[in-house]
């Protein structure tokens, strides 16, 4: 599958580091959906089909696990 199919979820809040993950995977040629909150993160990944997903442990709203465990439900 080309890189170009390949879509990607980004869920940090941080926007320095979405910035240079961002610049990085779309040189690469990845599709990349930037979440900047836990909340609508999982509302990306829930409603979305992503080939990975990259998540921050450390949300303000929500941290990574709480995240993790909600989209396996």
């Amino acid at each position: 599958m080309p890189n170009s199919q390949k879509k990607i979820l980004l869920i940090e809040d941080d926007i320095k580091v979405c910035s240079f993950i961002n610049k990085g995977l779309s040189e690469k040629g990845f599709e990349v959906t930037i979440a900047l909150n836990g909340e609508h993160g999982l509302n990306w990944a829930l409603g979305n089909k992503f080939s990975i997903i990259i998540l921050d442990i450390m949300l303000p709203d929500m941290n990574g696990i709480e995240i993790c465990k909600k989209n396996q439900s």
